[in-house]
């Protein structure tokens, strides 16, 4: 800059107010130049259209008419973050009445307009210690700006206006609230800041003894300049530049947000009780589905997991179904186990039969299976044994046939004899036709099995088969991977005949629990719109209480996306809390839930199992719920906080 260059021209600025209806002019073609180094005291009476331009000259009073040129920029032809950029850069700004960040001890306000820019931690740290310990204020670092005098906290205002070395410090009736001693005693320290520090002073006041502070002695009155008094020449007008600032370019983005991050969890903790039941909200709806959903998951795992486990899950059963034409046969088992994939076929047959014993005759139903099939159902014999060969003329009975047969012991009547009357079905007949065949024959009880309510017995397939029966009633197929399960059944099924398995059952298992789960987080998120009401009236109570200070920091020069940035991590910081909360809140009970049942197997002999179970994705899910609603939340709070006007939030009450 040429040392006849001014640092600063306010060039013919017009300002007009609507009043109601009527139409104020505040500034009436202001014109004023400013060269570095000047102590500019701007006086007049209320009215006059003062503050209106200091206002206009930090970047916060958009003029209908004139620039505003500082170091030959117009600021107006920039938007408004970009203002806010340069206003960080150019301008320290003292108020008559103290602004302060309340969650904000002394050093991290004095340290405010560097953290907003995004420099390291440590440097911000050095320049506010550097600063603090200047004005003799290093020990009130940790109090609250609050628990000073009202002379102090207008000092530590200049330690703000400080701390990012701007070459232009603002002053607006910054004595106005001191007594006298107080108000002369801050006066020297920004004479001597202009004279020392070579800052460029413009104050605004009603006292006209300042005048003897002054290089230039500004009156004001009815929104124009009736006189520009030059006390003295201007102390840096042979110099051919100034002090520059640091390029804010070069601020780190990260540094920036872990100080809105650190700033927002102050703001969580200033309100501690209001934000602790808020987030109770949203962990207790969190918690809540998560809960019940891991409980549907332990449910899902106890009828389907454990038969993924079984040799059953590589098993087919294949009938005729309501086909008239096919049969299992020898053929049909052949082809079927000539299928890739098909590790073996067991046949087996069911009809009517009649049992008699000691003068006692009983209807139920025999089971022809052979020896291999047998292991393969694995019917649990209680007393005896399986049979001798596949083609012995032996039976085993269930309980409830023996006991029926009038046996008060039961396991008394294996090795004795029992007559059964064998009703065959006429399509088991190599023939068929539409006759049922009877076969009368005696057995030996080789065995007792313990499942079933109704009657019945198994005897070996090749008994039956001497009887004439040809076809079977159905078929077990066993894959040799469950992999192949889907792809065997629909060549089976291409063949005529019905198969199903036990896929099936887990598969409408699994969709029923799927829907389940639907159901559960529908409740859910009925209790997640409570809580996101809570949620929403917490932040907007937030935004009420803090709407100075968002005038506060624009002054600063935070940009709309700061202050939005702002309000939508104290939401985050609420909702995660709160998800997490009830994330590990649900977790703990199901596992005491989970150890209680376990307990109590353990003393009564069962085998333990876990109700509650809690899959990676469901906690996953949960957190970034959490997130979800914590962000749609908080956008709308966010949003009206960033659009405020820095003025309107500073004349806010």
């Amino acid at each position: 800059m040429s040392d006849k260059e001014p640092l600063l021209i306010v060039k013919n600025i017009k300002k007009r107010f609507l009043v109601g209806k009527r139409e104020v002019n505040v500034l009436k073609g202001v014109n004023l130049e400013i060269d570095p180094g000047d102590f500019i005291i701007i006086i007049g009476p209320s009215g006059s259209g003062k503050t209106t331009l200091l206002n206009t000259i930090l970047g916060l009073e958009k003029p209908d008419e004139g620039e505003i040129i500082i170091s030959g920029k117009n600021i107006y032809s920039m938007d408004e973050d970009k203002r806010a950029y340069f206003r960080r850069e150019k301008f320290g700004v003292v108020y008559q009445q103290s602004n302060w960040i309340k969650s904000l001890n002394v050093i991290d306000n004095v340290a405010f307009p560097l953290s907003i820019s995004g420099l390291s931690p440590k440097t911000i740290r050095r320049k506010a210690k550097e600063i603090l310990y200047l004005f003799n204020f290093d020990k009130f670092s940790k109090y609250r700006p609050s628990e000073l005098s009202g002379g102090e906290q207008q000092k530590l205002s200049v330690c703000r206006a400080l701390i990012s070395d701007p070459p232009i410090i603002l002053a607006d009736e910054p004595t106005g609230n001191l007594d006298s001693i107080t108000a002369d005693d801050l006066m020297y320290d920004l004479r001597t800041l202009n004279v020392e520090s070579k800052k460029t002073m413009i104050m605004v006041t009603h006292n006209p003894d300042y005048e003897r502070y002054a290089t230039k002695f500004v009156c004001m009155e009815d929104g124009v300049i009736k006189s520009v008094k030059v006390k003295r020449k201007n102390l840096l007008q042979t110099e051919k530049s100034i002090k520059k600032t640091v390029n804010i370019s070069k601020y780190s983005f990260w540094m920036k947000l872990w100080f809105l991050l650190k700033l927002s969890f102050k703001n969580f903790k200033k309100n501690k009780m209001r934000t602790l039941l808020t987030s109770g909200g949203v962990a207790l709806s969190i918690g809540f589905i998560a809960f019940l959903v891991s409980l549907s998951y332990g449910f899902q795992n106890l009828s389907t997991e454990g038969i993924k486990k079984m040799e059953a899950f590589q098993m087919l059963d294949v009938d005729t179904g309501k086909s008239k034409i096919a049969n299992i046969d020898d053929e049909a088992i052949k082809k079927i186990s000539n299928i890739f994939g098909v590790e073996k076929v067991y046949p087996s047959v069911s009809v009517a039969g009649d049992f008699t014993f000691h003068d006692k005759k009983i209807n139920g139903i025999i089971y022809g299976r052979d020896i291999e099939t047998l292991k393969i159902e694995r019917p649990r014999i209680v007393a005896g044994e399986s049979f001798s060969s596949d083609t012995s003329e032996e039976v085993i009975l269930n309980i409830v046939l023996a006991k029926k047969l009038g046996m008060s012991s039961p396991g008394s009547i294996v090795g004795q004899n029992i007559e059964v009357n064998t009703i065959i079905r006429p399509e088991l007949l190599e023939n068929g036709g539409e006759n049922f065949k009877s076969d009368n024959r005696q057995y030996k009880i080789v065995g007792l099995v313990e499942e079933g309510n109704a009657p019945y017995v198994y005897t070996p397939l090749g008994s039956l088969k001497k009887m004439g029966i040809v076809n079977y009633s159905e078929a077990k197929v066993k894959t040799t991977t469950p992999d192949n399960i889907d792809r065997i059944k629909s060549l089976i099924e291409r063949m005529g005949f019905k198969a199903s398995s036990i896929k099936d059952t887990v598969d409408q298992a699994n969709q029923f629990f799927g829907i389940f789960r639907m159901i559960l987080v529908v409740f859910g998120i009925i209790a997640i719109a409570v809580s996101c009401v809570g949620m929403f009236n917490t932040l907007t109570i937030s935004l009420i209480e803090k709407t100075r200070e968002i005038g506060v920091m624009k002054s600063m020069g935070a940009t709309k996306k700061d202050v939005r940035n702002i309000f939508i991590l104290e939401a985050l910081f609420v909702g995660v809390i709160g998800g997490l909360s009830g994330v590990a809140l649900s977790y703990l009970l199901g596992e005491f839930f989970n150890t209680s049942i376990y307990a109590l197997a353990r003393s009564t002999g069962n085998e333990p199992v876990k109700i509650f179970i809690f899959p990676p994705n469901l906690l996953i899910f949960s957190v970034l719920l959490s997130l979800l609603i914590s962000i749609l939340t908080g956008i709308y709070p966010a949003r009206r906080a960033s659009k405020i006007s820095a003025l309107d939030a500073l004349r806010y009450e």
